[in-house]
């Protein structure tokens, strides 16, 4: 569902869907939410095996959601190791943008000596005495491993899960990848008040533009859910987040790093714009600033909400009989369908207004 999500802003380019032909629905699928696009503007769909039956044309480049080893050999819009920099957590804190207060815990380990257990569990230790008698609350981010947010009434339980992901960070630890110092964590403080997730694409040259500044929907686990964008307010939230979203490009700019971003922002109390998060691809809520000229200026509708995941017991066209008003007067968007397991729940990424 979320290379549908993500093709469905993509335009008319081409789309590498993965595919093990086993099942033929989720091709329907796929077809079946794109159709609502218009031609000119609908992702062209390639479903692939595997990732050796990848064949670019020549001056082609790839664009990389996430930046993983199978794919590193291809020649792609932003260096790896530079995309990879632009995702860490690690590398955000120390970035020189304003973020939460926050500390870096990194392991003293190599990768020869986390394969020894005994040496391990001390590094573990180590790491996770750190932030064990840390006043409370606060979060912490385990590289590759989460986000865990450690409360009072938590705190025997989030650490004891911490103390596991931390364990399975340092295995993962390479030769290959240890200058990225990728088994860190840092724990920072929780700021007071709602984030906002501005949608932004970053020109190759370092311009920066703002495509919509949303509402997050975020549940207690801190998983987000969806987003809210107030088309009659985008102008002021725009020009609220211009600087901010400057300083974001002025970064990723030292990282070649061009394209679609997402960032969360929060107000601290001091009423700065505080970043918490950056996702250097399409975001969730990226189709909900795309979507301003269909819902808002053609249909007049004033908010809109995207939801993800929505889970159904009923398949695809039963959703659109059941949704055939909504659909047809364009107030509701299909923008990912798939058949979970066993094909006894579908899960959905629905926009409405």
């Amino acid at each position: 569902m979320v290379p549908q999500l993500f093709g469905f802003i993509a335009g008319n380019l081409n789309i590498d869907a993965p595919d093990g032909r086993i099942d033929p629905q989720p091709r329907i699928d796929t077809q079946d939410v794109l159709s609502c696009i218009t031609e000119s503007q609908r992702p062209i769909v390639a479903y692939l095996r595997s990732v050796e039956d990848i064949i670019l044309p020549p001056d082609t480049l790839l664009a990389v959601a996430n930046p993983t080893e199978c794919l590193e050999h291809f020649p792609s819009t932003v260096p790896f190791e530079n995309h990879y920099r632009a995702l860490s957590k690690r590398d955000l804190v120390v970035s020189g943008l304003s973020t939460p207060r926050s500390i870096v815990i990194e392991t003293r380990l190599d990768p020869m000596q986390v394969r020894d257990p005994q040496t391990r569990v001390e590094g573990v230790n180590r790491m996770h005495g750190v932030i064990k008698y840390r006043s409370m609350p606060f979060v912490v981010v385990c590289s590759g491993q989460g986000v865990f947010l450690v409360k009072n009434e938590e705190r025997s339980t989030a650490l004891l899960v911490l103390e596991t992901g931390v364990d399975t960070m340092l295995q993962q630890l390479s030769l290959s990848d240890e200058y990225l110092y990728p088994s860190s964590l840092f724990v920072r403080e929780i700021l007071s008040g709602s984030a906002v997730a501005i949608a932004l694409f970053l020109s190759r040259e370092g311009e920066v533009l703002i495509t919509s500044v949303c509402d997050r929907f975020v549940d207690a686990q801190r998983d987000w859910g969806g987003g809210h964008v107030d088309y009659a307010g985008q102008e002021r939230l725009i020009e609220e987040y211009r600087a901010v979203a400057k300083k974001i490009g002025d970064y990723m700019h030292t990282l070649a790093c061009y394209g679609p971003l997402g960032a969360d922002i929060v107000m601290d109390v001091m009423g700065n714009h505080v970043v918490i998060d950056l996702n250097v691809r399409v975001t969730g809520s990226h189709a909900l600033g795309f979507l301003k000229g269909h819902l808002d200026r053609e249909r007049r509708f004033r908010d809109a909400a995207i939801f993800f995941p929505l889970f159904f017991k009923i398949g695809l066209e039963g959703f659109k009989e059941m949704f055939a008003g909504e659909l047809a007067e364009g107030r509701m968007v299909v923008a990912g369908w798939c058949h979970g397991r066993g094909k006894v729940v579908n899960v959905a990424t629905v926009i409405l207004a």
